[in-house]
């Protein structure tokens, strides 16, 4: 990839709908197609491999939905990618708009049909999806660990003070944090890793 380009990735189970949304963005050089998954399981493989800088998201794919997609977005450390999401089916599930902007922090939510939105607002989308790219990335020092609950905890690496033995439980450590959290319990059976 040329310096100065970004990558994008249409994520749509119509196919038809994935060659317009690739036509329209032809016309922007510095922009540059990883083509178009119709299915979770290939989208999340592409966006955990490669890393577009903007994705386009259908709600309803092949082999499930856009949450799954979202999930593992948001589960990806040093990713942050510019998000448009789209639907058809926001009659049908009104519950769709606030669960992906509040919880997964859509960049923008658009109702299908897209065209005409495109049309007017393409090269602002993609000048802020420009501008999200060139920010530092704040996930980069988050890690996802499994306590000795088998619950994953998000933990920001430049807040742990210390890793230490645990006192009573010789299989597990201790890792101090510098926050409300203030420590976590993790087991370290054998050469298993803990981090994710």
């Amino acid at each position: 990839m040329a310096p100065n380009k970004f990558t994008y990735l249409v994520i749509e189970n119509a196919p038809d709908v994935c060659e317009g949304i690739i036509r329209r963005m032809n016309k922007f050089e510095n922009w540059q197609t990883l083509g178009y998954c119709v299915g979770v399981k290939e989208a999340v493989e592409k966006i955990t491999f490669a890393k577009p800088n903007l994705l386009y998201l259908d709600w309803s794919l092949n082999g499930g939905s856009a949450f799954e997609i979202l999930q593992q977005v948001q589960n990806l450390p040093m990713y942050n990618p510019y998000i448009i999401f789209n639907t058809g089916f926001q009659k049908d599930n009104p519950e769709i708009p606030q669960e992906i902007i509040n919880k997964y922090k859509v960049d923008k939510y658009l109702v299908k049909p897209l065209w005409e939105n495109l049309r007017n607002n393409l090269g602002q989308y993609l000048q802020e999806a420009e501008e999200k790219a060139a920010q530092p990335d704040t996930k980069k020092n988050l890690v996802w660990i499994e306590n000795d609950k088998k619950n994953k905890v998000l933990v920001d690496m430049e807040k742990i003070i210390c890793i230490c033995q645990h006192p009573s439980e010789p299989r597990c450590r201790i890792i101090y944090l510098a926050n409300k959290e203030n420590e976590i319990t993790v087991p370290c059976n054998g050469k298993k890793y803990i981090f994710y």
